[in-house]
């Protein structure tokens, strides 16, 4: 987030949205989420965000139903 909100303040060229969606659906969304709120980067486009909070939440309800608790998910 942070490269990409530098390159559109200098017109240079900038990190496709399908690529970041992709990261967060491959199961980056918590901290593409955290980024995007630490940089103050598309925070306005509503159909983003929408799709970030739906990846993390299916993501967290997966890992609920798999029954992984958060120490075997960081490898605690």
């Amino acid at each position: 987030m942070g490269y990409d909100k530098n390159a559109a303040h200098h017109n240079r060229s900038r990190v496709p949205e399908l690529i970041i969606l992709t990261i967060a659906l491959l199961g980056g969304s918590p901290a593409i989420l955290l980024a995007v709120h630490t940089f103050r980067h598309k925070t306005l486009k509503a159909r983003f965000q929408l799709g970030l909070l739906l990846y993390f939440i299916i993501q967290l309800f997966i890992i609920r139903t798999l029954g992984i608790s958060f120490r075997e998910l960081i490898g605690m």
